[in-house]
This record gives structure tokens, sequence and C-alpha cells, in this order.
């Protein structure tokens, strides 16, 4: 399965899809319950911004 995304009104963020593991699906909800993160989406953006940050440095 591949990823897709488009533009979601004038906020903009992009909408992607992205396929993830059983795995990686739990250890979001868990960031979520313990309060590291608002919601999944906020926990996949922390870590584009944290991966950002690997790579450009």
């Amino acid at each position: 399965m591949g990823w897709w995304y488009y533009l979601v009104g004038e906020s903009g963020k992009m909408k992607i899809s992205v396929s993830i593991t059983k795995d990686e699906n739990l250890f979001l909800q868990k960031l979520v319950e313990e309060g590291k993160a608002a919601n999944k989406s906020h926990a996949i953006r922390q870590a584009i911004k944290e991966l950002e940050k690997e790579v450009t440095a």
C-alpha cells in the first residue's frame, strides 16, 4: 500500500496516509495516553521535527 496526500483547507497542514505496523500504532497510542502527545498526528509531527533536526545537523 502506498501513500498519498492532499491539502486540507487553508491551515497550511497537509493530510497524508501511511501504513504502520500494529506495534507502531500501539506506541503512538501509548504516547497519547501518557500525555506525551495530544494525539497521534501530534506524535508523528514531533517525530518528523526530531528527524529533521538529526538529518540537517
